[in-house]
């Protein structure tokens, strides 16, 4: 495996680059292993070294959705992922034990709970049971009062693609299917993996203090694989909107998966914007439209920024307008001043290089010395 020389120069150089850039916005398929673990047996474990989320199972309900404010039982709000449910205030309380099934799959597999874990202004995510594996899972419903037939359709074949995926890093789709709600209207049905202990973007929160280093460094590792297995994908799979909000965490083993991978296809110019995805990680040229894998790695640097500072990046900002002017004129976010270890923030300022010629791939990255 070719090393790269980190301490020669932070932009990095390759074949791979070099294809992309004579290639337009055509996504390039580096010579990438695919990984498919989650920890070298030397990595802390989260006992040793990660906070708690709270002490009671009410304190751990912090999973949030991305397309807006959320509508949660205990009273949470916020933006976030919808990728995997996150268990909630509900899970081992009496709720379980009086729960009903208010809906399945067509072929009976799937029961759906009448506990919602969130709402957003897409999407919905309920607990359900898997009975064929006798586990707990995420309920996920589009609204498709709002989406077109057209993206009802693009939709679920692109779950049926995700499927596919197995990846320790990311989280797994088990099902899809369209039918028709009690509404009468058809709807987008499908069953992720039931996260325990919601978002990263939680985790920070609960956290007192900073993270430790060594924990930062882990989940690091953690989400460069995931990003590292999807870019090696033929053709590569772009995530386009990696953020804290839709990292997620299982608290009993610390890992972390990536989630809502497939559905920025429904916020399009319709509803939304053209350019899909939350500004303050949004890589300067995903506003030109001329983008490759690499997005995914300025996002990655803008939440390895947010671990370590606790911050949102560019909260100076008081619109998307200001963060998009800063962004387009390679203004650095406020926050990256914060950072006091020099060779954290040379590692994040690699991720987060202007000119993604410089970013490395997520590949590169884990043979990084910061890691």
């Amino acid at each position: 495996m070719h090393t790269q020389d980190w301490a020669s120069s932070p932009s990095v150089s390759t074949a791979a680059a070099a294809s992309a850039s004579s290639s337009g916005n055509s996504a390039f398929t580096p010579q990438l292993p695919a990984p498919n673990r989650i920890a070298d047996p030397n990595e802390p474990s989260y006992d040793q070294y990660y906070r708690t989320f709270g002490d009671t199972e009410a304190d751990r309900q912090a999973h949030e959705f991305d397309d807006g404010p959320l509508d949660l039982h205990n009273g949470h709000a916020g933006r976030g992922g919808t990728g995997g449910g996150s268990a909630s205030d509900h899970s081992d309380s009496d709720d379980d034990e009086h729960h009903r099934v208010v809906n399945t799959d067509p072929t009976g597999r799937f029961q759906c709970w009448d506990i919602c874990l969130g709402k957003g202004a897409f999407k919905e995510v309920y607990k359900a049971f898997d009975v064929e594996e006798g586990i707990e899972v995420a309920w996920n419903q589009l609204r498709t009062d709002i989406i077109s037939r057209k993206d009802i359709t693009k939709v679920a074949s692109e779950v049926r693609l995700l499927k596919q995926l197995r990846h320790d890093n990311i989280i797994n789709f088990t099902d899809v299917w369209t039918a028709r709600g009690p509404d009468g209207r058809e709807r987008v049905y499908f069953i992720t993996e039931l996260m325990s202990s919601g978002t990263l973007k939680s985790f920070i929160r609960k956290a007192k203090g900073k993270l430790k280093l060594k924990v930062v460094k882990n989940l690091c590792r953690h989400i460069l694989r995931g990003l590292a297995y999807l870019h090696s994908r033929t053709p590569p799979i772009i995530h386009r909107d990696l953020k804290c909000d839709n990292i997620f965490i299982n608290g009993n083993n610390g890992v972390a998966k990536i989630g809502d991978l497939g559905l920025a296809t429904i916020k399009n110019k319709d509803h939304i914007s053209s350019v899909v995805g939350t500004p303050e990680f949004l890589a300067p040229e995903l506003y030109e439209e001329r983008y490759d894998e690499r997005v995914d790695i300025y996002a990655f640097g803008m939440c390895v920024l947010e671990l370590v500072t606790k911050e949102y990046p560019y909260q100076e900002c008081a619109n998307q307008a200001q963060i998009w002017k800063r962004v387009s004129a390679g203004i650095k976010p406020q926050a990256l001043a914060k950072v006091a270890d020099p060779e954290t923030r040379q590692f994040i300022e690699l991720c987060i290089a202007h000119d993604y010629h410089q970013r490395p791939s997520a590949q590169q990255l884990l043979d990084h010395p910061f890691l």
